[in-house]
């Protein structure tokens, strides 16, 4: 008799996470095969707009799971406490503002006036591409690992990890290629995003407002977004006279990334200490 896969368990959050992120990956790559002409010639728009959509109906599904499993939260949702959570994440939303400034300074004669339309495909990008995620990865994730490991500070904690190494692990779908460059471009993806997820559980878990880490999460990847319709496509296309050598690769891909996480690492540790008196109390 085959054994049934219990609905909070590590395993079955694992297939979940990785089941929706695939199933986005494939609208990603079915669009791209689609649109392969406009996206050469950089006409991003339409791709950005179905990817968008793609997100949010996916993130809407995710909702009714969630809601199924009995680990819906619908608290989580209100506007009263998202100053409080954006507070917390302040570190995050001043490290994407200044990615953006410093890369639009450092590119500042490719800039342009955007067409209002990409500018706000770009916008809702990020906004879906937060909300999807953070619905995926807090909302499900870690709030089903906790229904199984329950509400002791080993309990929170295991949930916080697991459900981040969850995170960080299905950034593999990432990898374009095996030469250095897209190595250490997903590597670096995996570890920053494992230490994302972590903050991220934390101020989701101490604000109790899931729009929070949405907003802050919208703000890191907008910092990146907004670049693609700010600047002209010349931005992006490397200069034949550059000297790629392997120790460039591995500071621009590896190293400089995993250095502006320093930052959010000293928040994290910072938090980490604060969830585990406040959980030790509780459990007084």
């Amino acid at each position: 008799m085959k054994r049934k896969i219990k609905t909070d368990s590590v395993l079955f959050t694992l297939i979940v996470t990785l089941f929706f992120f695939f199933l986005l990956g494939a609208v990603s790559i079915s669009t791209r095969i689609i649109l392969n002409d406009r996206i050469a010639a950089f006409d991003l728009e339409l791709y950005i707009w179905i990817n968008a959509a793609a997100q949010l109906l996916l993130t809407l599904a995710l909702i009714a799971l969630s809601q199924k499993l009995g680990i819906h939260h619908g608290e989580d949702y209100h506007l009263s406490s998202i100053p409080k959570g954006l507070y917390m994440g302040l570190v995050c939303l001043i490290r994407g503002l200044v990615f953006f400034a410093v890369n639009l300074c450092g590119n500042i004669g490719y800039a342009h006036v955007p067409k209002p339309s990409y500018f706000l495909a770009c916008v809702m990008m990020a906004f879906t591409t937060g909300f999807f995620e953070e619905v995926l990865c807090r909302g499900f994730g870690y709030n089903n690992l906790k229904k199984h490991y329950g509400d002791s500070w080993n309990g929170t904690k295991k949930s916080i990890i697991i459900s981040s190494l969850i995170f960080g692990l299905a950034h593999l779908v990432n990898l374009s290629g095996y030469n250095l460059q897209a190595i250490l471009d997903t590597t670096a993806q995996i570890i920053t995003a494992i230490i994302i997820g972590v903050y991220f559980s934390l101020i989701y878990i101490q604000s109790k407002s899931m729009w929070a880490v949405v907003i802050s999460h919208a703000v890191a990847d907008g910092a990146i977004f907004l670049l693609y319709s700010i600047l002209t496509t010349e931005a992006f296309q490397p200069e034949g006279a550059d000297i790629i050598t392997a120790g460039s690769i591995v500071v621009q891909s590896f190293i400089i990334p995993l250095v502006t996480m320093i930052p959010i690492m000293i928040a994290v540790w910072i938090k980490w200490r604060r969830l585990k008196n406040e959980t030790a109390e509780d459990n007084a």
